[in-house]
């Protein structure tokens, strides 16, 4: 295999890994806890702030997992970022939802009572 091909091969996995690995999405439970503090928060409301989160977030550093973090820190931790990834604060919102939404703990079984 050529150089050229290698380099070409190593490209689009690396940008397939990056594409993956941060591109989460909200599940159904998730945006129900999100409602409580955004009453009509949906899918196609969150996508701008996913995309952008995994494109600027991403083009200095590793992006971190949404799930590093509670959802009410977000907010304070993009705005600390906003300005180095070049987002205006309509984009800073946009990346805050994002990551207040896919943070949202999922709910776990309903555990049963022994009798």
């Amino acid at each position: 295999m050529s150089r050229r091909a290698l380099l070409a091969c190593a490209a689009g996995l690396g940008l397939a890994a990056c594409a993956t690995g941060v591109a989460l999405r909200p599940s159904e439970a998730q945006l129900a806890s999100l409602r409580a503090a955004v009453p009509n928060a949906d899918v196609a409301q969150i996508e701008p702030g996913r995309q952008l989160f995994t494109s600027r977030c991403a083009m200095c550093h590793a992006a971190p997992s949404p799930l590093s973090r509670p959802p009410e820190a977000w907010p304070s931790e993009v705005a600390r970022m906003a300005s180095r990834a070049h987002l205006d604060a309509s984009q800073a919102d946009q990346v805050s939802l994002y990551l207040q939404a896919v943070s949202q703990p999922e709910p776990g079984p309903t555990p049963r009572s022994t009798p």
